[in-house]
C-alpha cells in the first residue's frame, strides 16, 4: 500500500509517494548515555533491544499530515524527531519535523507494536537536505506540550545529539533499503518532565540557526467508545 505526504518546499508544493516506513531508536550519538537510558527503561519493565540503534518498520500508511489523533486511552504522547523523504527521480532528498506518537502502555509490553499502532505526525513544510546539510548539525529539535493554557517545553537539543540523517542513508543503503519513497524518523531526545507528556496539546518543531522554523500543532482527543 502506498500512501502520499505533500510538501511546501521554499514555496513549491512536492508530493512525494511513501513506499516504506522506519523509525529509529536508541539513536543518540553519545552511545554511553544510550545505555544508560535503556537501563532505565529496564527497570520500568520495557526490554532492551537486540540492536542498537534499532529500526523499527512502520506502515506507509501511519506517516500522516494531520491536526488531530484519536487515541483509545490517556497514556498516549508524542517526541520530536526529524524525518527524512528519500526522494528520486520526482523530488530531491527532504527533511521536516514529526512527532512519533506512542501508546506508553502498550510500550512496556511491545515496543515495536506501540510504534507500529500510532501515527508519525508531520509537518506540512520540508526543506531539501542539501540546501541545510552545512548546519544541519545546529538545527533545533523542541517539543511543547500545552497544560492549564501555559506551553511546557518538554525536549530539546540539536540534531547533532543523534546520529544523522547522512549516516542512516549510509545505513539504509548497507541493508538494501536505499530506495524512492522510503520515509525515516531519526529518533528523539530526554524528556525534561516526562511526567508532563501525557498533553491534550502537542507542538514539535526544528529551527535552523537563521531562524527559519517548521513546526506541527496537533491536538489529541480519546476516540468515541464501542458498542458492544
Amino acid at each position: 500500500m502506498t500512501s502520499e505526504l505533500s510538501f511546501d518546499v521554499a514555496g513549491r508544493t512536492l508530493t512525494c509517494p511513501v513506499t516504506a516506513g522506519y523509525n529509529a531508536g536508541y539513536t543518540g550519538r553519545d552511545q554511553r548515555s544510550v545505555q544508560a537510558h535503556i537501563a532505565e527503561l529496564a527497570e520500568q519493565g520495557i526490554s532492551a533491544p537486540d540492536t542498537v540503534p534499532t529500526l523499527f518498520s512502520i506502515p506507509s500508511y501511519m506517516n500522516l499530515q494531520t491536526t488531530r489523533v484519536e487515541v483509545g486511552h490517556p497514556r498516549t504522547s508524542g517526541e520530536v524527531e526529524w524525518a527524512l523523504i528519500l526522494g528520486g527521480g520526482e523530488h530531491p532528498d527532504l527533511l521536516t519535523v514529526a512527532s512519533d506518537h506512542t501508546d506508553r502502555a502498550l510500550e512496556a509490553y511491545d515496543v515495536p507494536c506501540a510504534k507500529q499502532i500510532s501515527p508519525n505526525v508531520m509537518a506540512d513544510r520540508a526543506w531539501e537536505l542539501e540546501d541545510v546539510s552545512v548546519d544541519l548539525d545546529d538545527i533545533v529539535m523542541r517539543s511543547r506540550v500545552l497544560h492549564d493554557g501555559e506551553w511546557i517545553v518538554l525536549q530539546e537539543g540539536t540534531i547533532g545529539d543523534l546520529i544523522s540523517p547522512m549516516e542512516w542513508k549510509d545505513r539504509l543503503r548497507d541493508s538494501g533499503r536505499l530506495q524512492p519513497g522510503v520515509v525515516v524518523l531519526g529518533g528523539t531526545l530526554p524528556m525534561i518532565a516526562p511526567e508532563r507528556q501525557f498533553a491534550d496539546r502537542w507542538e514539535v518543531s526544528m529551527q535552523r540557526p537563521d531562524g527559519d522554523v517548521i513546526s506541527r500543532t496537533y491536538d489529541v482527543h480519546p476516540m468515541v467508545p464501542s458498542i458492544t
